[in-house]
Parts: C-alpha cells; structure tokens; sequence
C-alpha cells in the first residue's frame, strides 16, 4: 500500500527526503541506481503527458511544476 509513496518520495531526490533518510530507504529496499534512474524519468516524462495528470492536476492548488515532479507532488502532503 505505501511502496508507491516511497517511490515517489526516493525518485524525487534531495527535494522530498532529507539525504539520510532516502540513503536509509535505497538500502533497505536494495534499490540500483538504474531502478531510480527509470522512476526519474517516468515522473519527468510520461506523468507530464499522461490523461490523468492532465484532468487531476488542475485541482493543486498552488498548481505543481511539472519540473519539480514528484518532489513538488510530495510537498502538499508533507505536513500531515
């Protein structure tokens, strides 16, 4: 249930985890570097252009960067 928010939050880098906690999280699920690399570029280019990101996106509010995907996407669910 939670293993896709992990991988939100570990593809999107520095920005949504401090870098302890996504170093503790990469080892713990023994993940390659080529792993992260494809979920980088899955959130940077297919999420963008995908039919549900463009009719759920507009409901943001501040509207999130498609640049800043998916560390932007984590931030307004980071306070709870």
């Amino acid at each position: 249930m939670y293993l896709g928010a992990i991988i939100s939050l570990i593809s999107g880098g520095a920005e949504a985890l401090n870098g302890q906690t996504r170093s503790a999280l990469v080892v713990a699920l023994i993940l390659p570097p080529q792993t992260q690399y494809r979920w980088r570029l899955w959130w940077s280019k297919q999420v963008p252009v995908s039919d549900c990101w463009r009719a759920l996106s507009g409901w943001f509010s501040p509207p999130i960067s498609l640049e800043c995907l998916p560390a932007e996407f984590a931030g307004p669910f980071a306070r709870y």
